[in-house]
């Protein structure tokens, strides 16, 4: 499999997980600009690419880095005071295939 080069497969298994994750604000309500969404995506990127259980630090750098970045986000959760809600949704995606 071409795009597993790098990837470190065993004897019996090749792990390549694709994983959505979905995280929801604290109040539900319009929080994101563009500008937000953008340099969330590139935290994201960041995140995942540098570490190996990126969904355990995901929900907290993808908090703490905006509000430092962007005090105008505090308005939106400063009675939380937290960004995300506790709830999340984490799917893997894509086909499962079977040995022939």
């Amino acid at each position: 499999m071409p795009e597993l080069d790098g990837i470190r497969t065993g004897r019996h298994r090749v792990p390549a997980t694709h994983v959505h994750l979905v995280l929801v604000t604290t109040f539900r309500h319009p929080v994101f600009a563009d500008r937000h969404l953008t340099r969330m995506e590139q935290i994201t990127r960041v995140t995942c690419a540098a570490t190996p259980r990126p969904n355990w630090s995901l929900k907290g750098v993808s908090s703490r880095r905006p509000q430092q970045e962007s005090p105008d986000l505090v308005r939106h959760y400063h009675r939380a005071n937290k960004l995300w809600s506790d709830s999340y949704f984490a799917g893997s995606v894509g086909r499962r295939h079977r040995a022939s």
